[in-house]
This record gives structure tokens, sequence and C-alpha cells, in this order.
């Protein structure tokens, strides 16, 4: 009798992972697919104003999006060439299907950090967040 509960025990196991195999896989909310739109290699230039957080001057930078862990997440990475050298930076943004916003984090090597909770409508990225920088 133990011998039959053990085998029928170790057979719903099997049957109850070969189900859960057969499950489609999860797939990213409709509007990540508006992050899309940023993908691929970029160079870009322009001119800071001085202000708080530093001297005004020109920059120039590169930029390389992907969408990663099966399309739920954009990675940005960053190089720029400013007034006060060359900063290299990380950021990753997803989709919060609560709040019906983007939130994202960058991390530079300058130790500066950036939180946003954005949104995006048609072509107009609004990013309203906190910058803390090194030091």
């Amino acid at each position: 009798m133990q011998r039959i509960s053990i085998l029928l025990l170790v057979l719903v196991a099997c049957f109850a992972t070969a189900m859960q195999a057969q499950a489609p896989a999860p797939k990213p909310a409709p509007e990540v697919k508006k992050l899309r739109s940023v993908v691929g290699d970029w160079t870009y230039e322009g001119e800071y104003k001085p202000g708080p957080l530093g001297p005004g001057g020109k920059f120039a930078g590169e930029y390389t999006a992907r969408m990663i862990l099966g399309g739920f997440f954009l990675q940005e990475q960053f190089r720029e060439k400013g007034p006060a050298g060359e900063t290299r930076s990380l950021a990753l943004d997803g989709y919060d299907p609560v709040k019906k916003n983007f939130p994202g984090e960058l991390y530079s090597d300058d130790g500066s950090r950036i939180t946003a909770a954005f949104t995006i409508t048609g072509n107009t990225w609004t990013i309203p967040g906190k910058l803390v920088t090194g030091g």
C-alpha cells in the first residue's frame, strides 16, 4: 500500500510539472512596445547650460538600447564626453501596469543616480525624477 501511495505521489508530481511546462510564457504588457522606439545604437550632441550641477559646455555621446529579459525591460548604456570629462551610465526601464507609468533607474560612473517614473504619450517622454549626485 505504501508503494502505491509513493508511486501515485511521484506520478502526480510529474504530471503537474509537465502541465506547468506547457503553460504559455508571460508576455510584456502592450505598453512596453513604446520603449522599443529608442532601441538601437545612437549618437547625440548638445550644450549644457551653466547651473548647480556644473559649468556649461558642449557634450557628445553614444547611446545603445536593447530590450532584455524576455522583452519586459529596456537596458540603456550611455558614454558621454562633456565639460566634466567622460561619463558612462547604465539604465533600466520597465512598465508598471498598476501605476500606468515607466519606472526607471540610471546609474553613472561619477556616482550619480537618477530615479524616475515617466510617461510616454505619442512621441513625447515626460520624465520627472530625482537626481542624486556623487558627493
